[in-house]
């Protein structure tokens, strides 16, 4: 990728000297493509049309993660230990004894955790942790 003021461009690399070694630094440096030179019309635009689709893609993906991290960082200390373990699996109960606080605690920080990343479910939670990159799904 190139960088401009701070941003990353998709590039495509045009050489007369394609090797498997320069082909493969390429793409590790974040090329999307390597063309021989003189490539034809169809193919340079085949690689830019792909490398602007790669690259859109990508900011779509980086703002769904950045805005799903900005609510995430919303909560406070003792209701991201509570986001935790509902990523867990825990019932509040569970929470609670985990936590030394009554289980109304832990409901009332689970509203506010609802509240403050503008989720209504359980689900809705989980899905916003991934996009933040909480939870690894792989």
């Amino acid at each position: 990728m190139l960088q401009v003021q701070g941003r990353e461009l998709p590039s495509v690399l045009v050489t007369g000297f394609a090797t498997t070694q320069l082909a493969v630094r390429a793409m590790r440096n974040g090329a999307i493509t390597v063309l021989d030179k003189p490539p034809s019309d169809s193919s340079l635009r085949q690689a830019v049309v792909e490398a602007l689709h790669t690259d859109s893609q990508r900011l779509a993906s980086e703002t769904i993660r950045s805005s799903a991290q900005a609510k995430i960082d919303r909560l406070s200390p003792s209701e991201r230990q509570v986001l935790e373990m509902v990523l867990e699996g825990m019932p509040n109960k569970q929470i609670a004894g985990k936590l030394g606080v009554c289980v109304r605690t832990v409901e009332a920080r689970r509203s506010r955790i609802y509240q403050s990343t503008d989720v209504g479910s359980v689900a809705e939670l989980v899905r916003l942790s991934i996009a933040a990159g909480l939870v690894d799904v792989c």
